[in-house]
């Protein structure tokens, strides 16, 4: 789907969004998605949603005032340094599902 246009722009039907995210969330390691099977767009709706319906989101909240400062450091390497720190310090699931976010959009 990554070749298919405005595939975060598209909505996906709501019921096989809600449906979709519902098997992921009672047991995720055991879905597997198939072409033709699963549309695109349902797919991206659902990991959209997803990301909305965390309760605290991918950045703990106890973080928050040094993420927002971080982004306001001019030196760069001071920057980098800062961010490394503040990735260090989230929880392992977390850090695993935002490096496995990052992979995704880069590719």
């Amino acid at each position: 789907g990554m070749t298919s246009e405005g595939i975060y722009r598209k909505s996906g039907v709501t019921s096989r969004v809600t449906a979709l995210l519902e098997q992921f969330r009672n047991d995720a390691r055991s879905q597997c998605l198939r072409e033709g099977e699963n549309q695109v767009d349902d797919v991206s709706s659902t990991l959209k949603r997803f990301f909305r319906e965390l309760e605290e989101g991918l950045f703990t909240s106890e973080d928050t005032d040094s993420w927002l400062s971080t982004a306001g450091i001019r030196d760069k390497s001071q920057k980098v340094s800062r961010y490394k720190l503040l990735l260090d310090r989230l929880p392992h699931v977390n850090k695993a599902t935002l490096q496995a976010l990052i992979n995704h959009l880069y590719w």
